[in-house]
């Protein structure tokens, strides 16, 4: 929420800039898009109140001129809701994808999601994503 910062930091470097990760309204992501302080606009559904919000943000970036890449770094729930969000407004910049062994991650889909030379499709079927494994879910419970 600094644009000042985001202000100096323009005029200090010619490296195209990405935030948006940390807005947690659909207020911040807009305000940032339409400051043309960054180059990417980077919507986390998970912060900013979900895929309402998300689409929002990336729509505003989008028509300010500016790119939007989705941010997420968790299960592939959520990876599949950023594929979505991206399959509604179009046309994302390169989206970052967490390759890390993580359990909780790669395997708790019925249907892990396919990310082929690069490219991921969202999910076809009903929902945002594959259903979850329920023995998965049991195994890495913390309450």
């Amino acid at each position: 929420d600094d644009l000042e910062g985001y202000r100096i930091l323009r005029g200090s470097t010619r490296i195209p800039l990405a935030a948006g990760e940390n807005c947690y309204t659909e207020g911040e992501l807009i305000a940032l898009a339409e400051s043309g302080l960054v180059d990417v606009v980077m919507p986390d559904l998970a912060r900013v109140g979900g895929l309402a919000a998300a689409i929002t943000g990336a729509r505003a970036a989008r028509a300010a001129g500016r790119g939007y890449s989705p941010h997420h770094y968790a299960s592939d729930i959520g990876f599949s809701a950023m594929l979505a969000l991206c399959a509604v407004v179009g046309d994302p910049d390169p989206l970052l994808r967490d390759v890390s062994p993580w359990p909780l991650r790669s395997e708790l889909l019925e249907e892990p999601l396919e990310v082929a030379h690069g490219i991921a499709r969202p999910w076809s079927g009903p929902g945002l994503a594959p259903d979850p494994r329920a023995v998965v879910i049991e195994e890495y419970r913390v309450l």
